[in-house]
């Protein structure tokens, strides 16, 4: 449970709009196939196994982090422009 804990506080403090760009950008980077891979072989009430078999599939992680990376520099921007 730990982890689906760590996961949820994460994806807790991004806004709303922040997640839609998160999953619009795995939408479209045409994911579907592995995502219903995911859906399918996961288990809702421990999704430790899902979130750990994403995170190893090269083609989720590189979307991963460049989503990521374009959130964290928005956030400098952001932080620059109010000093």
């Amino acid at each position: 449970f730990s982890s689906m804990s760590s996961a949820r506080r994460l994806l807790n403090r991004f806004s709303d709009e922040k997640l839609n760009q998160l999953f619009a950008a795995f939408k479209g980077e045409d994911l579907g196939s592995v995502v219903e891979e995911l859906v399918e072989g996961g288990d809702m009430d421990f999704q430790r196994g899902v979130i750990t078999k994403a995170l190893r599939t090269p083609k989720v992680l590189h979307v991963l982090i460049r989503v990521l990376g374009r959130l964290v520099l928005g956030e400098f921007r952001r932080a620059l422009m109010f000093k």
